[in-house]
């Protein structure tokens, strides 16, 4: 019999590993409370459940005698992951205590400190608590959220109480993190643990776009970082390191976001899991191989094939990277097929027509997303521009909905 994969959501960040678990002949049960997420289509079985209710997904999987349990690119469905795995007894790459640290913000804090990693100084207000002394400026945002959902800039006292009111409105827990901003450019470091220490496979500079109060919504990611250098990978590796031992973990993958600051690197989120950002797709064009066929082996297995590439080692990098599409509000009414330039390898759209598309305030007003790979940095960033410049979204009025990103709001 063909060993059976339950995969904790169907989105676009799951599509890949689905397909790849399905040409394996994996008999797939999808996990996704949407009627019909893009992975649907892929499988036979598709169970309409939140991948946040962990006993009604434990109860799924002990009902369908699932063999393994996996997710990539997003964060709290790690935690259920995790339960499932235990409940059932069966491989994950992180147990439930530690995936809860590496997706709820407080409780990282106090893991990764633990641990020697350098991370801003922060309150954690639960959902009676006030702020104590604040030194401003400082980002508030929930404990237990993503995609910058309440996430905000604060310069005023003035302005605190509002924004903690809105982190909560996002927090499951109504848990809020009051932090000091740090200022700097930002990186993501993608690495994989193994039994003999980190593989770095790929660090990328976070280009984000932030229009005041919010901040930090990526708009590329992009690779090499232009701050490559042989004391940055001593200094990430070590970091990982200490965040491979906060979360327990002797394989697998991290998703680490940090800022450069005049100090040195300081860490602001550590995930237990392939990026959320279409990394999935980077990983071909600059580490030679995807991730695919290990998360699956992970989950059914407990162990799977080593990295033969690291940025420290490697002979060349070449460039790569994804840019997401941002958008104007509106209701879209014309919804043209990409048209793909030279080092597009991929692209599409979050939003169809008829969609009522948001303003730009959190990554919900991204309305899509590609591809793109050069020998260097000057011809990608040249070949996304022109690619960034044949999008064509537009309203019943005939008004474009691409927002062209305004230099004076991007960082990175």
């Amino acid at each position: 019999m063909s060993p059976r994969l339950m995969v904790l959501g169907g989105g676009r960040h799951q599509v890949s590993l689905v397909r790849r678990a399905r040409a394996r002949g994996i008999d797939v049960v999808l996990v996704d409370y949407y009627d019909h997420p893009p992975a649907r289509d892929l499988v036979d079985t598709h169970l309409r459940l939140s991948t946040l209710d962990v006993d009604a997904v434990v109860d799924a999987a002990r009902a369908h005698h699932v063999d393994g349990v996996v997710t990539t690119g997003t964060d709290l469905p790690v935690v259920t992951m995790a339960a499932v795995a235990e409940a059932l007894g069966l491989p994950a790459w992180i147990d439930r205590a530690h995936a809860a640290r590496a997706t709820t913000k407080s409780l990282m804090q106090r893991a990764l400190a633990a641990t020697g990693v350098p991370m801003a100084d922060q309150q954690v207000l639960g959902p009676d608590d006030e702020p104590g002394h604040v030194a401003l400026p400082v980002v508030v945002k929930p404990a237990d959220s993503q995609g910058q959902r309440g996430v905000t800039r604060v310069d005023d006292r003035i302005d605190l109480d509002g924004a903690i009111a809105d982190a909560r409105s996002h927090s499951r827990a109504g848990t809020v993190v009051v932090e000091r901003f740090l200022d700097g450019p930002e990186i993501t470091a993608n690495a994989w643990v193994e039994d003999d220490g980190i593989v770095l496979l790929a660090v990328n500079d976070r280009v984000t776009v932030n229009p005041s109060p919010h901040l930090g919504i990526a708009h590329r990611h992009v690779h090499p970082t232009r701050h490559a250098s042989p004391d940055l990978f001593a200094r990430l590796d070590d970091l990982l390191d200490r965040i491979a031992t906060a979360y327990g973990m002797r394989t697998g993958p991290l998703y680490v976001q940090l800022i450069l600051t005049s100090r040195g690197p300081v860490v602001v989120e550590a995930a237990a899991r392939v990026g959320g950002g279409h990394e999935t797709s980077l990983f071909p064009l600059v580490a030679g191989s995807g991730v695919e066929d290990r998360l699956v082996d992970l989950a059914l297995t407990g162990s799977c094939e080593p990295w033969d590439h690291d940025m420290r080692t490697a002979a060349e990098l070449r460039s790569a990277g994804v840019t997401f599409v941002l958008g104007w509000p509106g209701t879209v009414a014309t919804l043209a097929p990409m048209d793909f330039v030279e080092g597009t390898v991929e692209g599409g759209w979050y939003v169809d027509v008829g969609d009522r598309l948001v303003d730009l305030t959190t990554s919900l007003g991204r309305i899509g997303w590609f591809v793109s790979t050069a020998a260097d940095r000057a011809e990608l960033d040249r070949r996304t521009a022109d690619q960034y410049a044949r999008l064509e979204v537009r309203a019943a009025d005939g008004a474009s909905l691409v927002r062209q990103p305004e230099p004076g709001l991007l960082l990175g």
